[in-house]
């Protein structure tokens, strides 16, 4: 530690710090954050939770294949979330292609 803090040990103080950073990056809370974007388009809601995820790496290292099994086994929820929402784009974009919006239609005549 390169100070000393206040009103804490070192020990707490590195206790706070592990608490904070595990709270941060949690599932309950990578889920309130794509929460929050909700209303983005599913590139960035990937984007963004991808980054959660490798951005953990740094404080968190996952080295090994058990542990990068064990962090999807975590955020499941999230991970099968954003691939029903991924497919269900997919399929609106596919049903979509070839028709001419009706704005379009309107404004030619």
């Amino acid at each position: 530690m390169a100070h000393t803090p206040k009103k804490m040990t070192i020990e707490e103080a590195k206790e706070e710090v592990k608490y904070a950073w595990s709270n941060s990056y949690s599932p309950e809370r990578n889920a309130q954050a794509l929460e929050a974007i909700k209303n983005e388009a599913i590139q960035f809601k990937i984007s963004h939770f991808v980054s959660r995820m490798f951005f953990r790496g740094i404080y968190f290292p996952q080295m090994r294949r058990r542990e990068w099994l064990m962090l999807c086994y975590q955020n499941r929820k999230i991970i099968f979330g954003l691939i029903k929402e991924g497919f269900a784009t997919w399929r609106r974009s596919r049903k979509n292609r070839g028709k001419v919006p009706t704005e379009a239609v309107q404004t030619a005549q």
